[in-house]
């Protein structure tokens, strides 16, 4: 369920989360890695979470 709900995501939205969540860095360093500002990593996960709590109850169906 969960590669599912990451799936859905646009590629940078899925990097971002990845990033931050599955290889536990911090933004700045997701940053670095992503080479992208941070404020781009912390907009990218409040839309790719936001997109995520959206499709969880589609998901579970």
């Amino acid at each position: 369920m969960v590669d599912t709900a990451l799936d859905s995501l646009p590629e940078p939205h899925r990097k971002t989360v990845v990033e931050v969540y599955f290889a536990d860095r911090t933004a700045a360093a997701a940053a670095v890695t992503l080479k992208v500002p941070v404020g781009t990593v912390k907009s990218r996960l409040h839309y790719a979470l936001r997109a995520l709590r959206e499709s969880a109850p589609a998901l579970a169906a």
